[in-house]
């Protein structure tokens, strides 16, 4: 233990795992070193490791404390307490750890705690499933007698996030009964393990206040038998239907006392213990010899001595025997050896860890995201100080990046002589689906097309009417949550494309589409590589206007909320932005797959509406629906990091916000259609304001300050250009503003379906004079745009209607 608190060794973290692991070995095979390491707390050092950036380190310290919880050699009242702190030790630091390896090795670890106890937490699982059926049954009863106050738990929408719940649970919050069998269990033999079941007993624990020790380990086990990758989840489910297995016996031979007592006669109660077959041959041969002494004819001796063997003989029968595991002195005396064969535990379930951390030491020990043979060197395995892995890329990638560079400067060189035809609509998809979703490749001329659980792609040179997608792959393929895509980043776009998708209620995934490095086809069948919940932790909050119960007294019973979840990807330093409907802000590392910074939010500034970030500069700006954006320096700690607030006169949502290219320069989009630009780190007042709801008047109209003026485009998904647009009669508002940062283009979608176009370049800004209008048929009824994405180069965009129409306009 000296040697692995050594700096020097601590940087070096391929020695760390191995020392972690032969710990983690000699714990479990020697007696002798498994107690000194309860003696001098070496656990507790070791646990330190939980918390290491580097995931690898991480799951050795996983194996280590598990090997450790495995070893049997004195089982007493300390042994219990040591691994019932380890064992809490793991579920809290790991029990949502964003790294798959690590959550395969929890799942090992804890299942010798379950294995050890398996009675009580069959005990644990039964009382769980006699509360759903419970509370099954009295929301069945008040449903046919027409509501009450009944919490709807069973009507809300399902979801892998604990912060979605909402910590007013209605009954489901009551303090559970420790006595497992005060009532008759009822008798559902077989529903143990449906999933549902144990989908409820698992919201059971995590809306209940305290747990007790055995609760907090089940809750746990149920948690990662429904974690998104299939490798966890399976091996999770071996130990849930261990322990419902035990559970349906522990029930059978309950079913079949109750019914045997039905004909049984009655019983005769004995206070004490049972007696034993000695006792009872004692009790025989007093009572044969005070029948004796009856028959005799002799006197107060006798009868004497007759109460006095009485007296020994109901002690002998009536005193408690209780057996007591203690530690024996001369045990610890005999010399220690290896742990016998026979009293290893066999495991339910078993990794691959050390096998594939004992490779062949020429190879790296770095289970990257992509083929081994294609990753580069891992040189922080040794020196602790490269942090990524690199990747060169092939010719071909190299080649086509240069064309897309060359071809983006060509694109932002005709887009502002202002042509209305050089921003025509080239591509246009009728779905019969919400889609919620739209995302660019950058070396392909891809798009990706979420409906919030499927992912298409459509190549968009395609000149042809019928339209079919190039490959699709399902992301959401789990029926019992209603959790839709909200979010497709691209990451590693030059070198191995890979998708970053995000749900609503914080999941994210990392997805490989699996494209030949040398061209545009797709070499394989997509596959998911890792995923996590970023806002475990965290209790969603929401509006009052989001509650659709006009009864207060049902308010927090209504399971009409939505959580909205914002993602923002910066691939530089490999980190994720996220927000939303919570009191933080979160920078997810994607490398240590581990959360980085939280930066708290104001609680009256209200609800996370739109985000940016800009890592070069340390600065992220989170904006509210109050019309609040606040502005951060991540280098400072705590309440100081916000450096400046912005607030606007009208009070007004912020729908966008974003930086442009390499400048601190911040622009900003309201609701009510005022766009300001900021220099945080020079100026608090805004360099510039416009209306994003400007049109430019026709020379030959400019005179008459009432007539209706024209757009340079009226663009419909497959109809020409120039056409005239009348300013609507209501007020116009903005719905959503992206910005293309690298051209310092932005984009405004407004209340009357259309998209403005401004370019910001010089800090001036330049209207482009295009007014976009996605509409296919019924002009007059207009289809609000609903979601909208630019390349991240080139001048494309790609829109979605409400009337799930997605179009695509490229610069010719």
């Amino acid at each position: 233990m000296d040697f692995l608190n050594q700096p020097e060794v601590q940087n070096c973290k391929m020695l760390c795992v191995w020392l972690l692991i032969g710990l983690g070995k000699l714990w479990n095979n020697f007696d002798k070193a498994r107690w000194q390491a309860v003696r001098i707390t070496s656990y507790i050092e070791v646990a330190n490791f939980l918390l290491d950036d580097v995931p690898e380190v991480r799951a050795a310290a996983v194996y280590a404390l598990g090997q450790l919880m495995r070893n049997k050699s004195v089982n007493n009242e300390h042994a219990t307490s040591t691994n019932n702190y380890i064992c809490d030790s793991l579920t809290n630091s790991c029990g949502w750890d964003g790294s798959v390896l690590v959550r395969l090795e929890l799942v090992v670890a804890i299942q010798w705690f379950i294995i050890d106890y398996h009675n009580r937490f069959a005990e644990t699982c039964l009382e769980l499933d006699k509360r759903v059926f419970q509370d099954s049954q009295r929301i069945s009863e008040s449903s046919t007698n027409g509501g009450g106050s009944v919490a709807n738990f069973s009507a809300d929408r399902r979801t892998l996030s604990v912060g979605s719940q909402s910590s007013e649970g209605g009954s489901l919050t009551t303090s559970m009964n420790t006595s497992t069998f005060n009532t008759a269990v009822p008798s559902l033999t077989g529903r143990l393990y449906d999933r549902q079941n144990i989908y409820h007993q698992w919201q059971l624990l995590e809306k209940k206040a305290l747990l007790s020790p055995f609760e907090r380990i089940w809750v746990i086990a149920l948690r990662l038998s429904f974690d998104p990758m299939s490798q966890v989840r399976d091996i999770a489910k071996k130990l849930v239907l261990y322990v419902t297995n035990e559970a349906e016996e522990i029930r059978k031979r309950i079913d079949e006392a109750n019914s045997a007592t039905l004909d049984s006669p009655k019983v005769k109660f004995v206070v004490g213990s049972p007696m034993t077959s000695e006792v009872l041959n004692a009790l025989a041969k007093s009572n044969s010899l005070k029948q004796r002494i009856r028959n005799s004819s002799s006197g107060g001796d006798s009868s004497r001595t007759i109460d006095k063997f009485s007296a020994v003989s109901s002690s002998a029968i009536f005193t408690p025997k209780r057996r007591l595991n203690e530690f024996k002195v001369e045990d610890s005396q005999q010399p220690y050896i290896a742990v016998k064969d026979t009293d290893v535990l066999e495991p339910i379930t078993t990794t691959e860890f050390v096998d594939w951390c004992g490779k062949i030491f020429n190879k790296r020990i770095y289970r990257t995201l992509y083929d081994e043979e294609q990753s580069g060197a891992r040189d922080w395995m040794v020196d602790g100080v490269t942090r990524f892995t690199s990747l060169i890329p092939s010719d071909w990638a190299l080649h086509t990046a240069e064309g897309v560079e060359h071809t983006a400067k060509r694109d932002v060189t005709r887009i502002q002589k202002c042509d209305p035809n050089t921003f025509p609509s080239s591509l246009t998809i009728n779905f019969d689906r919400t889609i919620h979703c739209l995302e660019w490749s950058y070396l392909r001329p891809f798009v990706y097309v979420c409906d919030g659980r499927k992912v298409q792609v459509f190549n968009t040179r395609v000149n042809s009417r019928t339209v079919t997608p190039k490959f699709e792959f399902v992301v959401n393929d789990d029926p019992l949550f209603e959790d839709p895509l909200s979010d497709i980043i691209v990451v590693n776009e030059k070198n191995h494309e890979m998708l970053l998708m995000g749900t609503q209620d914080g999941l994210i995934s990392v997805w490989d589409p699996y494209f030949d490095e040398h061209s545009h086809d797709n070499s394989g069948t997509a596959k998911m590589l890792t995923s996590n919940h970023i806002f475990n932790d965290q209790t969603r909050i929401y509006n009052n206007y989001q509650n659709n119960i006009n009864n207060k007294r049902f308010t927090k019973y209504s399971h009409n909320k939505i959580n909205h979840t914002l993602y923002r990807w910066d691939q530089n330093n490999g980190r994720l932005l996220c927000g939303g409907n919570v009191r933080i802000a979160r920078i997810w590392d994607a490398w240590a797959e581990k959360n980085k910074t939280d930066i708290n939010l104001d609680m009256k500034d209200g609800i996370s509406s739109s985000l940016c970030a800009d890592f070069n500069q340390e600065l992220v700006c989170i904006g509210f629906n109050s019309g609040v954006s606040s502005i951060y320096d991540i280098r400072i700690a705590g309440k100081f990091s916000k450096i400046m607030g912005i607030r606007s006169e009208t009070r007004s949502k912020v729908v966008g916000c974003s930086f442009l290219g390499e400048s601190s320069t911040l622009v900003i989009g309201h609701e009510d259609g005022i766009i300001k630009v900021y220099d945080p780190r020079q100026f608090e007042e805004p360099l510039e304001v416009f209306k994003a709801d400007e049109y430019r008047v026709s020379s030959s109209v400019k005179s008459s300050p009432y007539s209706n003026p024209l757009t340079a485009s009226f663009m419909s998904f497959g109809s020409l250009n120039n056409n005239v647009v009348k300013r609507p009669n209501y007020p116009l508002t903005m719905n959503n503003m992206i910005v293309q940062s690298s051209n310092s283009i932005i984009a405004c979608a407004m209340n009357d379906s259309t998209i403005r176009l401004f370019d910001l370049e010089g800090k001036r800004h330049k209207s482009l004079e295009y007014v976009l209008h996605p509409q296919t048929t019924q002009p007059i009824l207009p289809s609000t745009v609903s979601t909208m994405r630019f390349h991240s180069r080139r001048v494309h965009l790609a829109v979605a209607t409400e009337k799930n129409v997605v179009g695509i306009y490229v610069v010719n």
